[in-house]
């Protein structure tokens, strides 16, 4: 927001959580174990401006670097995710008590838009000097539920690679990027 604007305009380098500047094209929205490329983006800033970076919504982030070893084995089109995410992911001042009490709220305004939206920056490819969006779908749908902290995600992927369970296994437990 305004505050990580006057910092980058006095020339020093910023990394923020906010989402105020995740989808800005000169901006990168950066998980660096998956796209430590788009850094190159802060190559296009203005004279004497710092450096601005974003990252990702927090089930985004979860979601991205679940998928990140085994993307190029699967070649995905569709990611099917459903979040359940802890009253901690709601800030201040919350959930309130009697919305979440023995309950799982559906819906969490924003949240499915944000993964959606990101997912698809983040595993976007460097042209130019702007981000082209990683053309698959993502169908999110965002629950939160009664739990003080952490998220859960479970992800269901179509794509057109067709490799082993071995293969999978290999790609995680080999990821070093």
């Amino acid at each position: 927001g305004p505050i990580e604007n006057e910092l980058a305009r006095r020339g020093l380098a910023v990394f923020t959580n906010a989402a105020d500047h995740r989808m800005d094209p000169d901006v990168p929205l950066l998980i660096p174990e998956v796209n430590s490329d788009h850094l190159r983006l802060a190559d296009r800033r203005p004279e004497g401006r710092g450096l601005l970076v974003a990252n990702a919504n927090c089930s985004t982030t979860g979601l991205v670097l679940a998928l990140a070893p085994v993307r190029e084995l699967l070649a995905p089109t569709t990611v099917q995710v459903t979040t359940y995410q802890a009253l901690s992911g709601a800030g201040v001042p919350g959930v309130p008590s009697l919305t979440i009490t023995d309950n799982v709220v559906p819906f969490i305004p924003g949240e499915e838009e944000k993964i959606e939206r990101e997912t698809a920056r983040i595993f976007g490819r460097l042209r130019g000097g702007r981000i082209a969006p990683w053309p698959g779908r993502v169908l999110p749908q965002c629950a939160r539920v009664a739990t003080r902290d952490g998220h859960l995600l479970a992800v269901t992927v179509e794509a057109t690679g067709r490799p082993t369970l071995s293969e999978l296994e290999r790609a995680w437990i080999e990821f070093d990027p």
